[in-house]
Parts: C-alpha cells; sequence; structure tokens
C-alpha cells in the first residue's frame, strides 16, 4: 500500500513539472520564433507604408532588412531589433523602424520610426 502511494505521489509529482514546464515555454518564445513574429511583422509595415505612398512614388523593389536582432535574458523585453525599409524611387532614403519583443505578450512593438538619407560609402572614399 506504502509503495502504491509513493507511486502516486511520484506520477502526480511528475505530471505537475511537466505541466508546469509546458505552460512556462507557452510564454517564452525562442528566437526563431520572434524573428518569425518580426518578419510578419515587417511584411505588414512594408505592405502597409507602400499603400500610404502615392502612386507611382514607390520603388520597382521594396524591401527590408533586418539591420540588427539582440535578445535579452532578462527585463520587460526580450529582444529588440531595428530594420531598414528601402521604398523610394529616385529618392535615397530609408525609413528606419525599431522594435522591442513584449516578453509577457509575445508581441513585437513599434517604438522608432524616423527617415534617414541612404549613404553610398563607395562616393565618399
Amino acid at each position: 500500500m506504502k509503495t502504491h502511494t509513493r507511486y502516486l505521489k511520484s506520477v502526480s509529482l511528475l505530471s505537475l513539472g511537466l505541466l508546469g514546464l509546458l505552460l512556462c515555454s507557452c510564454f517564452i518564445d525562442n528566437e526563431k520564433t520572434m524573428r518569425r513574429k518580426l518578419s510578419i511583422i515587417c511584411q505588414s509595415d512594408l505592405t502597409t507604408t507602400i499603400g500610404q505612398l502615392k502612386s507611382g512614388a514607390s520603388a520597382d523593389s521594396v524591401y527590408f532588412h533586418i539591420v540588427s536582432f539582440k535578445t535579452f535574458a532578462k527585463g520587460e523585453f526580450s529582444a529588440k531589433a531595428v530594420v531598414d525599409f528601402y521604398l523610394l524611387k529616385n529618392v535615397q532614403v530609408k525609413m528606419v523602424r525599431k522594435y522591442r519583443f513584449n516578453r509577457i505578450f509575445g508581441l513585437w512593438d513599434r517604438y522608432y520610426n524616423e527617415w534617414e538619407f541612404v549613404h553610398d560609402s563607395t562616393k565618399s572614399k
């Protein structure tokens, strides 16, 4: 009887541990998942911004480039990223957006949006 009770306690503790681990993993996004979510929001931002431009103002090839991606072990935000968007025809500017990944909600948050000139390093030499 004691062995059976001990066995049930062990199984119960193991089950609780596995359940806790499963619940924790739902709230913790790994880098691959965060990058996938970032790519989705950047594509959405690209499409939305192109839609707001005057007809004919967008370049033939519009795209975004993730310039930096950094993760953090602690804090409210578990990652941040800087993304350059190249959108305009005949104008050497890019849109720079910064994003941070909210650890609790599992979502990217935009917190910076500016236009900057694109510098051609071959011309400066």
